[in-house]
């Protein structure tokens, strides 16, 4: 099995895809903790790994660990605003 690179021509910082894993991610780890990040990580290498596949993104894993600390940071700041 060969591990396999998005392809950075294709790969836009901004495109519609970054938005679904900042959202997700977000979403994620508001409900299920900053672990949600494993998912992330595990997806990506999905991408390299798998057969028809768009590849492994760092683009894509930047995305989710913004979301992954967006995330934490408005559950925090929500647990803090019901429990004080």
């Amino acid at each position: 099995m060969r591990f396999k690179f998005a392809d950075n021509k294709k790969d836009d910082w901004f495109g519609k895809d970054k938005l679904e894993h900042l959202i997700i991610s977000i979403l994620g780890s508001i409900f299920l903790g900053p672990f949600f990040i494993l998912f992330g990580i595990s997806r990506e290498l999905y991408d390299g790994f798998g057969k028809n596949r768009f590849g492994f993104s760092f683009k894509d894993l930047f995305w989710n660990v913004v979301g992954v600390l967006l995330g934490s940071i408005i559950f925090f700041i929500f647990i803090h605003i019901i429990f004080y």
